[in-house]
Parts: structure tokens; C-alpha cells; sequence
């Protein structure tokens, strides 16, 4: 039997059609959908620098088990839960306690209204100022000083958050008080934990 143009033409659209659907059939590719392997390439974690209190300075450290949102409010929130149980053996403490704070973030104006309203000493208005500013930092390459207010039983003081003078890195997990590591030397506290010069609050 001869086929007429018309009846070719027809027979190769046909074949066109399924030739898709056969070789995926063959090679047991699924006709439709999306196939994912494996999870996608994500970089470096990020985390957060908390920053607490050993000797009498800054103290910052790491966090990043467990969280989720890598934002000011965060790195607050996690700085008032203070030193971990092996810190704390280590001397780590803090000068912030107390119920988590309401934290307000308009752009570059932070507003910290502590629940527990008494005066914080200004050594933790330092903890604030260098995690608000690292917490910034990881959220936008370069950022300009932040106007930070803290609301405390003193009632409202306003400085800058800046990475300008607060510790660039954390420190090594610290021993327990009275281990070779970790503690004070002979001749006194090493440079990297003397107490830093920080920003003025405003009374």
C-alpha cells in the first residue's frame, strides 16, 4: 500500500510524539516532575557572636546549634540566655539576666526595652552594643553604625553599635577555673582579655 503525503507526514508526527515518552520509558526517566539528589551546595553556615564575660572583658562566642534566623533579634535573645553549662565552668558569665527583651528593628534603629527594668551596668550595654553590631554584620556587608537604645530602670540610653572596638573573634572554649588553660596567668590576664575601650552611653 502506498502512502499519500498527506498519510507520511501524519506518521511522523505520531512517531515524534512518542519517541519521548519511549525513551523515557527505556531509561526509567520520569515523563513529568522535577528529580532532586541530594540537598543543594549552601556554603559556610553562618553564625552568631554573642558576646559575654570573662575576667572583666568582652567574652564573645558562637552560636549557631539550633537557630534558624540569623538576625539582631536573635543574637539577643541568645545573648540574654548567657554562658552554656561548659562555659560557665570555664568563668564565662554575663551582666545581662532576666526575662527576654522586647527588641524593636527599624533599619538602622535598634530599640532594647528591657522587661526587668533595672540599670544595667555599662559593661553589659557593651555586650548589646558589639552583638547588635555583629548580628548587623552578618546581615549586610559593611553596615553603617547602628542607633542602639537600651530601656532599662534608668530609662533610655542611645549609642552607636559598631564593630570598631568590640572583639573581632571568639575565643577558644575555655577550661574549667583552675585548669593550665583558660585562666590567669602569672603575670596577669593576657592582652586579649583586657577590658577593651568601648562606646559611651548617653545617660
Amino acid at each position: 500500500m502506498t502512502r499519500t503525503p498527506r498519510g507520511r507526514r501524519a506518521a511522523a508526527l505520531l512517531l515524534a510524539s512518542a519517541t519521548p515518552l519511549l525513551l523515557a520509558a527505556g531509561c526509567r526517566i520520569p515523563g513529568t516532575g522535577v528529580v532532586e539528589v541530594g540537598e543543594p551546595a549552601t556554603g559556610v553556615r553562618p553564625v552568631l557572636l554573642v558576646h559575654l564575660v570573662k575576667d572583666g572583658a568582652l567574652y564573645p562566642v558562637v552560636r549557631s546549634e539550633g537557630v534558624t534566623s540569623f538576625d539582631v533579634t536573635t543574637a539577643v535573645n541568645l545573648v540574654f540566655r548567657g554562658p552554656q553549662p561548659a562555659e560557665a565552668l570555664g568563668g564565662v558569665t554575663t551582666e545581662l539576666s532576666g526575662s527576654r527583651p522586647r527588641v524593636t528593628v527599624d533599619g538602622d534603629r535598634v530599640l532594647i526595652e528591657l522587661v526587668r527594668q533595672d540599670r544595667l551596668p555599662r559593661l553589659g550595654v557593651n555586650q548589646l552594643v558589639c552583638t547588635v553590631a555583629a548580628a548587623r554584620a552578618l546581615e549586610t556587608p559593611a553596615p553603617g553604625p547602628a542607633e542602639l537604645t537600651v530601656a532599662d530602670g534608668s530609662g533610655r540610653r542611645t549609642v552607636q553599635a559598631t564593630e570598631a572596638d568590640c572583639p573581632a573573634e571568639a575565643g577558644p572554649a575555655p577550661e574549667p577555673v583552675g585548669g593550665v588553660e583558660g585562666g590567669v596567668g602569672p603575670d596577669g590576664p593576657s592582652s586579649s582579655e583586657l577590658p577593651l575601650p568601648l562606646p559611651q552611653s548617653e545617660p
